[in-house]
């Protein structure tokens, strides 16, 4: 067997134990000091499995596995449904990281667009990756023929395959001739009840959380172990595009001004206490603040996305034209953290009015985190280092 065939044999093994290991720990929810140890052998796993099977991991992404680690402890660090789900959603960054295309040769060198090609090749390879690496990756049947062309194989491959055959023959002679026993006499009916007194709907599920287990692990380690079809073509995908300043500065400006007016329309009330925000909107100090908050988020995270399409498009448009867009970007930036801090402001009063809460820290939290990415934008994208965007973001993220 060469060694394609004995890593495909080994990722399946590896698979199927954390796929046990699965089964036994994370059925029960929620998750806690179970899913920490879960995280911790799979992280171990991942973080061995290349250095003799594949594709050696760079060293940037090593880190980020001990990193997984580090989020899968804070399982059984503390009990709080937000913070898992963040834990979650952050371990999910960490090993999509860790399966970026191969022309990344460094995390900073990342762009979004690498991210959305991973985030892809993971859905297909947790979908479809087992039977892929079973089937397509390498011809396991044959390479086990093929080692097992001597006589000794010969033997046991003839003399297995009717053993097999015995078998299925064998399964169906006993149910029949089995039921007619069990309805003709009472006692043996009884026994064999006994003998078989399974509960089957526990015996389902325990499979089927391994085998999904299984599965999904094996499908990553595919992707992780090969690295198949992970190449991404070198050059800017946009250069085919043509698009000239002006057809990008039309729909720049009008944000811009629109943004402008909100912020000059909301200025007389935005900063106000409850009496005002009554008396302007009729609505309550809680409902303005919790309302204003998850639409300021939306205006914030669309507008970040509006910006970074806006500098990829104009990949092709001359330095003049390109300046003159980068001002306006900067501007609608500017606007953006007007809006952020009218948010943060009236989150604030509503905190001292009514205390803090769980929800009213993550809230908090995420618009200064909002603030730190739209800063890292200015710093990064507009001068022109787009590349470094992506690792900066996630980064800030997950801390």
């Amino acid at each position: 067997m060469d060694d394609k065939a004995k890593s495909v044999i080994t990722t399946l093994g590896v698979a199927f134990a954390l796929g046990l290991l699965g089964d036994g720990l994370l059925r029960a929810l929620p998750w806690g000091i179970n899913a920490t140890v879960w995280v911790f052998v799979f992280a171990l796993v991942t973080l061995k499995m290349p250095a003799g099977l594949g594709t050696a991991l760079p060293s940037d992404r090593k880190v980020l596995l001990v990193l997984a680690a580090v989020f899968g402890a804070c399982f059984a660090w503390r009990d709080s449904p937000t913070l898992r789900m963040l834990n979650i959603l952050a371990l999910g960054s960490v090993f999509l990281a860790c399966v970026l295309p191969d022309a990344v040769r460094r995390l900073r060198e990342v762009t979004l667009t690498h991210w959305a090609q991973a985030a892809g090749d993971t859905i297909e390879n947790l979908l479809v990756g087992l039977p892929k690496l079973v089937r397509k990756d390498v011809p396991l049947r044959e390479a086990i023929l093929a080692s097992s062309s001597g006589k000794d194989g010969r033997f046991w491959i003839e003399h297995g395959t009717a053993v097999l055959a015995g078998i299925l023959m064998t399964i169906p002679l006993v149910a029949v001739f089995g039921a007619l026993f069990v309805s003709a006499d009472a006692a043996f009916k009884v026994t064999v009840s006994n003998l078989f007194d399974l509960r089957w709907d526990t015996l389902f599920s325990h499979l089927f959380v391994t085998a999904l287990c299984t599965w999904l692990v094996a499908g990553y380690l595919r992707l992780l172990v090969f690295r198949t079809g992970q190449k991404w073509p070198e050059g800017n995908a946009i250069e085919e595009v043509k698009l000239s300043g002006v057809t990008l500065g039309i729909p720049l400006l009008s944000l811009d001004l629109l943004f402008l007016s909100f912020v000059v329309v909301q200025s007389r009330y935005m900063f106000g206490g409850e009496d005002l925000i009554q008396a302007q909107t009729g609505l309550t100090f809680s409902s303005y603040a919790r309302q204003g908050f998850f639409q300021l988020v939306t205006v914030a995270l669309l507008a970040l996305l509006f910006l970074l399409t806006v500098d990829w498009l104009a990949e092709g448009i001359g330095q003049g034209g390109r300046r003159v867009l980068r001002a306006m970007m900067a501007a609608m930036v500017a606007l953006v953290y007007v809006v952020l801090a009218s948010a943060l402001y009236r989150m604030h009063l509503y905190q001292e009015e009514y205390g803090f809460t769980e929800l009213r820290v993550y809230t908090t939290a995420f618009m200064l985190w909002l603030a730190v990415v739209l800063l890292w934008f200015l710093a990064t994208v507009l001068p022109g280092k787009r590349e470094r965007f992506a690792l900066g973001a996630l980064l800030t993220g997950l801390a």
